[in-house]
């Protein structure tokens, strides 16, 4: 996919600015250029090697240069008047003209530091030159390079919760807040090792790590999701912990959410409707489901205009994010599963759900302990990597891919230690699964560590028993490659 670029001389809406040249890095109209400025340029594919963009002037498209290597990158540089013999000064060049700068694919788990997006975003519209790496990987992300780098994106807090856990598998790993007016603030400084810790969270306010963090409610799966599950078809159900309540972030101005159901888990049409919801960008909008009448083991279709996340929970248990609708959707038990017209879907076994004509949602409650609930996730949402700050009681894997080798390892404060090792031979339509630990989650801990990484060749998904007995399904990251600009 290419870069969106234009002529600017002060940063667009939802883009990132060096000088002259504003990049897109969200979703949202581009085009035609003749209407909105922003021309198709080279995007970088591949770790370690530079893109290089030249602003022409106003209504021109951009140049891009590809140098294949270090010492190609330096020649450009001196090509253009820099006279520089290393890699730092050549990208300290360019960031220092208005009219150049320069993209790659960076892995954020490794030596290189890559502040994450909304670093760059609370400098303002006309940021001076910072001579540092800024990932580029927005709230509806536009690149879609990995768009699903869970760990990696920014986590809203759907309500105020006490005692967030965190885990940061990497060393080096700062933790940003994001107040609702933008302003970010450092909420855990540069980690020495990996590390693990706790903190208070505000309902509104997003939290993101310059590495891959996952964040974690302790018993309170509703309170953090990551903006980049978004969609706007999802689903819910419960049996239990009356009254439930639906929380929904909104990505866009004039967000419409329409909530469906019947008494009769019939297909829905508009005579559904329960109810509508409408939110701004940045709101969080919620809604009680009433007792009366019992919606108690009734389906829930929730349909929005623009891209939503969604979280739902009871009174005092099955709390988690929402289950998001996809083509095809994996999960640990065969219990509750729909179309997102409310029917039947044609293709369900143990493991997986789809159906030949719509989208489907799955959802699981009651594993036997602790009280909760948990989502199936769909094919894209998967993950090859996962992490979990805290104790561990049992976990549960399934893997779509032949010969995905799943390695479970914790760490003792000193040292990454293996606990297992698993190679599933699955396929897309027969996944295969492995498990360790009671998995109604009543075992105690595996060990007294409490940070765990879940390493997979392939994407697999994963449910986790947690140290409340609650289950859990986890959001990872893939490679922990990020499309980052030097500004």
């Amino acid at each position: 996919m290419g870069r969106p670029l234009k002529h600017a001389s002060s940063k667009p809406q939802r883009s990132m600015r060096q000088g002259n040249i504003a990049a897109r890095v969200a979703k949202g109209n581009l085009g035609p250029t003749s209407a909105t400025g922003y021309y198709n340029a080279f995007a970088p594919t591949e770790s370690g090697k530079y893109v290089v963009y030249k602003m022409l002037g106003a209504s021109q498209a951009p140049l891009s240069f590809t140098p294949q290597n270090d010492d190609e990158f330096i020649r450009l540089a001196n090509q253009e008047g820099a006279g520089v013999s290393n890699i730092t000064d050549a990208l300290e060049f360019f960031a220092s003209d208005n009219n150049f700068t320069v993209a790659s694919i960076i892995n954020a788990t490794g030596s290189v530091d890559v502040n994450p997006f909304c670093v760059f975003d609370s400098l303002g519209s006309n940021p001076s030159t910072q001579n540092k790496w800024f990932n580029s990987v927005a709230p509806l992300d536009n690149m879609s390079i990995d768009n699903k780098e869970h760990a990696l994106n920014e986590f809203i807090a759907m309500r105020n919760h006490n005692g967030v856990r965190w885990g940061a598998p990497y060393a080096g790993t700062i933790i940003y807040e994001i107040n609702t007016s933008g302003q970010v603030s450092i909420k855990v400084s540069a980690t020495t090792s990996p590390s693990n810790g706790d903190f208070n969270v505000t309902q509104g306010y997003r939290y993101v790590g310059n590495k891959p963090v996952h964040f974690h409610g302790g018993g309170n799966g509703d309170v953090m999701c990551p903006v980049s599950y978004y969609g706007v078809e999802w689903g819910w159900f419960y049996s239990r912990y009356t009254p439930q309540t639906v929380r929904f972030y909104c990505f866009e101005d004039n967000t419409k959410i329409t909530l469906y159901s019947n008494l009769s888990n019939s297909a829905i049409s508009n005579t559904d409707i329960v109810t509508t919801l409408e939110g701004d960008e940045g709101d969080i909008v919620e809604y009680q489901i009433p007792t009366d009448p019992n919606y108690t083991n009734k389906y829930w279709q929730i349909h929005s205009n623009e891209f939503i996340v969604m979280t739902g929970r009871g009174t005092s248990g099955d709390m988690s994010i929402g289950a998001l609708a996809g083509d095809r959707v994996y999960r640990r038990y065969d219990e509750y599963e729909r179309t997102v017209s409310n029917t039947s879907p044609d293709g369900t076994s143990t493991y997986t759900v789809a159906d030949s004509t719509e989208k489907v949602w799955a959802l699981s409650i009651a594993d036997g302990s602790g009280g909760d609930n948990e989502v199936g996730h769909p094919l894209e949402e998967l993950s090859k990597n996962y992490t979990y700050g805290h104790t561990l009681r049992s976990y549960f894997v399934l893997s779509p891919y032949i010969g995905n080798t799943i390695t479970i390892s914790s760490w003792d404060g000193s040292n990454w230690v293996e606990f297992s090792s698993h190679t599933l031979n699955g396929t897309i339509t027969a996944p295969v699964a492995a498990s360790s630990g009671s998995q109604s989650g009543a075992d105690n801990p595996f060990n007294t560590n409490s940070l765990w990484k879940f390493e997979g060749d392939d994407p697999f998904y994963i449910v986790i028993n947690d140290n409340s007995r609650d289950e859990e399904a986890l959001l990872g990251w893939n490679t922990g490659e990020v499309d980052a600009f030097f500004m």
